[in-house]
């Protein structure tokens, strides 16, 4: 009888223990391939910040042809991070769908176009071909800028996420990064003073581009993880920005681990572009420094931002209320 109570006893304290661990775990689709755009991740996992927190978060990059929210819906992620302006789009689709963090102040969308084209000023861009990304949720911001410019002639070519159709002349205008392919741009030889550069953040000074989000019950049933997983993401960006250098090295380990993970012909263009090099990385964090919410900063989606992707996007409070779309911690 005493052998019986002690297994008894012994199969509670393992259950005890075991629950705790199992509540914190969560699984996060990024929205692009390693690279030192998601350095705060990488540093808060390294360091150990999440397991501090009593989180385990698995941190996934998605195929080319995977539409993120359509995953998180799906139950097979629990937080993605998107496009702000796609995501105002899915939730006045019905979606349930919540914003929890936001690690940007603004957005880092670019049109390029070469001097030499003869292009100087945003109504010279008309009639010309302009490469946008593939994506159509990626070109809203765009064709809202041209559309408040009066540039309604003009021809889309898709591109993905390279420069070498505007390179070449394919096309007069490229939309770009300023963290990526602009530097691109200018690793190839381009001087700041020969390109024509329209920044997306001055047209619209609150836009942001990706956040996290999750399903509403997710928020509903894990507010303190959440909160959780937005602070010590944060403590991964402050690290990753004291200490550059390590985050460069665990942004090439990602690389290399995803290449390992991939490693066919056929898989290969999933991670191709991962590993711009050590100077485009560098370029990548430094920007990031300028533009994440760390001193003080909660991350969390501001009003202002949410009323201009509005404008941008034609909705009203009759689609979606602020308050349901980013709701506070309290």
């Amino acid at each position: 009888m005493k052998l019986k109570n002690f297994l008894i006893l012994g199969v509670l304290l393992s259950l005890c223990w075991v629950c705790p661990a199992q509540q914190g775990i969560y699984k996060l689709r990024v929205c692009w391939v390693p690279s030192a755009q998601f350095a705060g991740f990488f540093m808060a996992e390294e360091e150990g910040f999440y397991a501090q927190e009593g989180l385990a978060l698995e941190i996934s990059y998605p195929p080319r042809n995977e539409e993120m929210f359509d995953t998180l819906m799906a139950e097979d992620v629990d937080f993605v991070m998107e496009w702000f302006l796609y995501a105002l789009e899915f939730k006045a689709k019905g979606n349930d769908i919540v914003n929890v963090a936001q690690f940007q102040r603004h957005t880092e969308e670019l049109l390029v176009a070469k001097k030499s084209s003869g292009i100087q000023t945003v109504k010279d861009i008309k009639g010309r071909n302009i490469g946008l990304w593939f994506a159509p949720q990626l070109q809203y911001s765009f064709k809202e800028f041209l559309k408040r410019n009066e540039v309604d002639d003009y021809h889309i070519y898709p591109i993905l996420d390279n420069i070498t159709l505007f390179l070449n002349g394919g096309v007069d205008v490229v939309s770009v990064m300023s963290f990526s392919e602009y530097h691109q741009i200018l690793f190839c030889g381009y001087k700041p003073e020969e390109l024509t550069v329209f920044p997306m953040k001055e047209a619209f000074p609150n836009l942001v581009m990706e956040g996290i989000y999750c399903r509403r019950e997710t928020w509903e049933n894990n507010k303190q993880d959440v909160i959780a997983l937005r602070r010590a993401t944060l403590k991964g960006w402050d690290a990753a920005f004291k200490n550059p250098e390590k985050a460069l090295q665990i942004v090439k380990r990602k690389c290399d681990e995803l290449a390992a993970l991939h490693n066919s012909s056929n898989n290969r263009q999933i991670y191709r572009e991962c590993s711009f090099g050590y100077a485009l990385q560098k370029e990548m964090l430094e920007n990031f420094r300028k533009n994440l919410p760390i001193d003080g900063n909660d991350a969390l989606l501001k009003k202002e931002t949410f009323q201009e992707g509005m404008n941008i996007m034609n909705l009203t409070e009759n689609d979606i209320l602020f308050e349901d779309f980013a709701p506070r911690d309290k």
